[in-house]
């Protein structure tokens, strides 16, 4: 919307224009996913709507001695530590308490407990695929993408001729803009909080002594992220139309504007002129300098940037 109007000043013709505009866009994602804390326990018959492992989910499995007091070397002295292997921050091979369930529990496919075999399909045998229960207890829908991007701007300019000279009458133009960006995002629950208090480490007492953030899907880690950041950008300007002599056009304008934050401000102007020695022929040349500021999803998001852009 806006509003702009004619008016007089010092008996020369003036003008005005104010507007104001407001845009949003929205990017929404739905899709079926595996719950990872689900699947592991499932894997290991422990899954299932109804099903409540008996056991605990801090047993130090790993360091446990084998035979003959540890004399006689297991499997886990080989391959514990790829059992449970952090990829990158947020993303492990197997959590710690799911194969600390399945050591302890003894409750596997009974009692509300079943197994999900992912070689067994509806397909093949309905008498043997996986429940349907199941398949839904483990399988979430969710919001892979929930962003919202809102832009405002504001805009005020007034311009007229203020006096005359060789080539006529020269011209002023004064404007000033206020812009304000937001970019939102709601991350699913299985990516943000995800399993935020995982166990990472055990102390000599086989006491968990050490935690980190696991994400509860097999999809990605730090890759879904709720943010909310706002950039809000001040600028103004002015330009002149100044005719030196008959049938050439000089511009000079300059632009000031303030992103704040880490980017600050700059300044930037033009200059340009056009001469037309006959009427069929104009030359022209110019000379300016811009400064576009780098997205807000590129400083402040990361990865997600793409989604959050305009």
């Amino acid at each position: 919307m806006g509003l702009r109007g004619d008016f007089t000043y010092s008996d020369r013709p003036w003008n005005y224009d104010v507007g104001y505009s407001w845009s949003s866009t929205s990017n929404e994602q739905s899709y079926q996913v595996f719950n990872r804390r689900r699947a592991e326990l499932a894997a290991n018959g422990l899954g299932g709507p109804d099903c409540t492992p008996n056991g605990v989910p801090d047993f130090d499995w790993q360091h446990q001695p084998g035979p003959f007091g540890g004399a006689v070397p297991q499997a886990w002295d080989f391959f514990g530590d790829s059992l449970t292997q952090t990829f990158f921050p947020g993303f492990v091979f197997t959590t710690r308490e799911s194969l600390s369930y399945a050591l302890t529990s003894n409750n596997q496919g009974q009692g509300g407990c079943e197994f999900y075999n992912p070689f067994l399909t509806s397909l093949t045998d309905p008498n043997v695929a996986n429940s349907p229960e199941l398949m839904d207890w483990m399988n979430q829908t969710v919001l892979r993408a929930d962003k919202r991007n809102k832009l405002a701007v504001f805009d005020a300019v007034v311009g007229g001729e203020f006096m005359d000279m060789r080539g006529g009458s020269a011209a002023i133009a004064i404007g000033a803009q206020y812009r304000e960006r937001i970019a939102q995002s709601r991350a699913p629950a299985l990516n943000d909080p995800g399993l935020p208090n995982s166990i990472l480490t055990y102390d000599a007492n086989g006491v968990p002594n050490s935690f980190h953030k696991v994400e509860n899907n097999f999809e990605c880690s730090n890759c879904i992220f709720n943010f909310d950041n706002e950039r809000t950008t001040r600028a103004a300007f002015v330009e002149l139309s100044l005719p030196f002599i008959e049938n050439v056009e000089t511009q000079i304008a300059v632009r000031y504007e303030d992103y704040g934050g880490n980017i600050g401000s700059e300044v930037s102007p033009k200059f340009a002129i056009s001469w037309r020695p006959i009427e069929e022929l104009i030359v022209r040349g110019s000379f300016s300098q811009s400064f576009r500021a780098p997205n807000i999803g590129i400083i402040e998001e990361g990865l997600e940037a793409g989604s959050t852009v305009f």
